[in-house]
């Protein structure tokens, strides 16, 4: 009863000071609220550690039930879209992307169960620009501590180092990433089978940035290297990727003809080629 009491004291005078939205986040991180209707208690569930299974329709809900009568308003439900709690992050997703009225068809919900997917990315980008387009002031940090400026920092900076893909028990054949001296490298490593790896070599040829924050390379010239194959020499390129940096040690990357892939910067010795596909590239020069 005195907990009780507490609670509701600490949330009235919370609610007194304009932040009841922060109150009701806080109360649901520690106890999620009840289906408000009979769709809310149904459907596709997000598995979490903390609240076991919870449907996408009470997240939703309660997101659509979060108190943002204003546009101001939404500068409080930023720092909810980190929470360590998947659930309170579905929450104040599905908030503003109401608010702001964000095609969620654009989104994916298994997707955003990763703070790191570019999907959340997506979300703040459309944020930012739903804020800036009605002129409402914020502090300019709290979207800097989110959002890389690619503007301020080259491809070649910012790729510096190995990428790799991150390693699924299911998935054979894993991809990595590598810039050096305006040449790419992207290579598919097979857990199964290494004779059948391979790399494709692209030397960039011009690197552009659009209004989504991305890296956007044209290539010259393209090399492709595997063990047992003559390699293709400097073939005019066929290839093209789009960088779209998420942090400084995480980023997606999208071939022109496919769809992206997650990658996470790596220490050297963990991309370590096979001796036959080293003598391979040791044959090859630029």
């Amino acid at each position: 009863m005195i907990r009780n009491t507490f609670v509701l004291l600490a949330f009235t005078q919370t609610v007194a000071c304009g932040c009841e939205m922060d109150v009701l986040l806080r109360l649901y991180a520690e106890k999620l609220p009840q289906p408000a209707t009979l769709s809310e208690g149904n459907g596709a569930c997000l598995v979490c550690a903390k609240h076991g299974w919870v449907p996408y329709t009470l997240l939703e809900g309660a997101g659509s039930r979060l108190p943002l009568d204003d546009d101001e308003d939404l500068l409080q439900a930023i720092p909810w879209l980190k929470h360590g709690d998947p659930c309170i992050r579905q929450i104040a997703a599905f908030a503003i992307t109401q608010r702001i009225g964000f095609g969620t068809q654009r989104l994916s919900l298994t997707g955003m169960n990763d703070p790191e997917h570019f999907y959340n990315y997506q979300i703040v980008l459309a944020l930012k620009a739903y804020l800036d387009q009605r002129n409402i002031k914020y502090d300019p940090t709290v979207f800097e501590r989110m959002l890389v400026d690619v503007s301020a920092k080259p491809l070649s900076s910012y790729l510096t180092g190995k990428w790799e893909e991150p390693s699924e028990r299911r998935k054979n054949i894993l991809k990595y990433v590598e810039i050096a001296d305006d040449v790419i490298h992207v290579s598919n490593k097979c857990r199964s089978k290494p004779s059948l790896d391979h790399t494709n070599v692209s030397k960039i040829k011009e690197v552009n940035t659009n209004d989504q924050r991305q890296y956007v390379v044209s290539c010259e010239w393209d090399e492709q290297w595997a063990l047992g194959c003559v390699p293709r020499r400097h073939v005019p390129s066929q290839v093209g990727y789009i960088v779209w940096p998420i942090t400084n040690d995480v980023m997606w990357l999208k071939e022109a003809s496919g769809g992206w892939k997650k990658f996470k910067r790596i220490k050297p010795q963990h991309l370590a080629p096979s001796a036959e596909l080293l003598s391979a590239q040791a044959t090859l020069t630029f």
